[in-house]
């Protein structure tokens, strides 16, 4: 946690490894049984920490951290779509890489790269 995200933060967490352990369960009991349910799971714990942003006081960067979300999601599609689209999976893993690059430039730009301290909502 490098900065203030707001109230939500603590909850938001506990839910993430609700899900993560509720995941690990399911691929258990269930692996690739139910393969919607899993792609839900997938996407789900990619979209709910973005709730964070609700809560939080400086939003810089929060831009790239959506345009990284949305080739991520993109990338579903074809993950979807493998044997329907020629190279399908090797489509999804390089928007999985520019969603990773996008999410890399906006941790290093707005949390690692010298400048003014960042305002907290404290």
């Amino acid at each position: 946690m490098l900065r203030d995200l707001g109230p939500w933060v603590c909850h938001i967490r506990w839910l993430i490894w609700v899900m993560a352990c509720v995941g690990s369960m399911y691929v258990f009991l269930f692996h690739e049984r139910y393969k919607l349910i899993e792609l839900l799971g997938y996407v789900s714990m990619g979209v709910v920490p973005a709730l964070v942003i609700l809560s939080m006081g400086e939003r810089s960067g929060v831009c790239e951290l959506a345009v990284g979300g949305v080739f991520y999601t993109v990338g579903v599609i074809f993950f979807k779509s493998d044997g329907l689209v020629p190279f399908a999976h090797a489509i999804w893993h390089l928007f999985v890489a520019a969603g990773a690059c996008v999410h890399y430039y906006a941790i290093w730009r707005y949390l690692y790269l010298p400048g003014p301290p960042l305002k907290t909502s404290r």
